[in-house]
C-alpha cells in the first residue's frame, strides 16, 4: 500500500461554487458541464461483479460512456456506462 490517503471526494476549497443552489437529484444530468458522462473521477462505485471501486477516468464513446474504474479486488477496469451497471456509492 501507498500509504497516502487519497479524499479527492472531500475537497471543499471552493466554497463560492456550492453557492449556486442546484440540488443534483439521481439520475437527472444537468447540462451546466460540457461534458456528457454521468460518471467523474474520484465517484465511489460497486459492480455487481467486480465489487467496489473509485473512477479514474470517463469520456463519452459513441453514444456511450466509457468508464475506467479501479476495483479493490480486480484492478483496472474499463467498462461501457451502458452494460457495467454499475451503482454510485
Amino acid at each position: 500500500g501507498s500509504g497516502s490517503k487519497a479524499t479527492s471526494w472531500d475537497n471543499s476549497s471552493s466554497p463560492a461554487s456550492k453557492r449556486s443552489g442546484s440540488t443534483v437529484g439521481a439520475g437527472t444530468k444537468a447540462g451546466s458541464s460540457s461534458s456528457s458522462t454521468q460518471y467523474k473521477p474520484g465517484d465511489k462505485v460497486s459492480h455487481p461483479k467486480f465489487g467496489k471501486g473509485i473512477v479514474v477516468a470517463s469520456k463519452a464513446s459513441s453514444g456511450d460512456e466509457e468508464v475506467t474504474v479501479a476495483f479493490e479486488s480486480q484492478g483496472i477496469k474499463k467498462l461501457m456506462a451502458s452494460f457495467a451497471n454499475l451503482q454510485k456509492s
